[in-house]
């Protein structure tokens, strides 16, 4: 029995996918790494927004009790309950006053 030749268009379908599979890799490629980076992006939103939330939660404690060093307000060592305690005598005052 004699072997049969495969058609021409066989033929040229496996060289254009021989030829064409270094593109096909990069756009692959491609399309995963732009996949990772808007993930990546994703989870930086989210752990941006978690840190704001946290960071307002945070804040009036901060303020109150004395935690973490104020850099913005330098040469002032002053806790969140001199500073309450301004705010109520600037309420008794004004209250006082309006009598």
């Amino acid at each position: 029995m004699a072997s049969k030749k495969p058609p021409a268009s066989t033929i040229v379908l496996i060289l254009f996918l021989l030829i064409t599979f270094p593109f096909w890799i990069g756009i692959i490629a491609a399309i995963g790494g732009i996949m990772a980076g808007v993930f990546g992006a994703v989870l930086g939103i989210i752990g941006g927004v978690f840190g704001a939330i946290a960071g307002i939660i945070s804040w009036p404690f901060k303020m109150f009790f004395g935690w973490h060093h104020w850099g913005w307000w330098p040469h002032v060592h002053i806790n969140g309950f001199a500073v309450a305690a301004i705010v109520i005598l600037a309420v008794l005052i004004s209250s006082r006053n309006k009598k």
